[in-house]
């Protein structure tokens, strides 16, 4: 009998340095639990952050997007006009070479300084007229 007592006296302490070796690794799993459901929240709390500076950046985008595409807007209207009146002035430039007033009016009797002036006229007409077409 005295076999199955120190039998049982063995098995009871293997069975206490089991437990003991349980609770120990149960007590570890759990701080480990801890641990990562405190990391899972800063991460959450990071991500609620980055997800707000997303969305702010994102409307910031937007409203300058729209500023740019209301300038290309004003942009395009200008180049509409200015083309507009490229051609109008490239137009009257070839009226000009083609039919000058110079030769189109009476012949008439006129002072030198009149006729001088006359032509200075025409020349700055054509000169103005040949800057636009040769910026186009």
């Amino acid at each position: 009998m005295k076999l199955v007592n120190e039998a049982i006296t063995d098995l009871e302490k293997r069975k206490k340095k089991a437990v003991k070796r349980v609770n120990e690794l149960i007590g570890k799993r759990n701080q480990e639990v801890v641990e990562a459901k405190k990391v899972i929240e800063a991460l959450e709390i990071v991500n609620r952050e980055m997800g707000k500076e997303i969305e702010n950046l994102r409307e910031k985008s937007d409203r300058e997007i729209k500023g740019l595409q209301t300038e290309i807007g004003i942009l395009l209207s200008r180049l509409k006009e200015y083309e507009k009146k490229k051609s109008e002035l490239r137009n009257e430039t070839e009226k000009l070479f083609k039919s000058p007033k110079i030769l189109s009016k009476p012949a008439t009797m006129k002072s030198d300084e009149e006729k001088i002036k006359e032509l200075e006229e025409f020349i700055e007409q054509l000169q103005a007229g040949l800057r636009i077409s040769n910026a186009g």
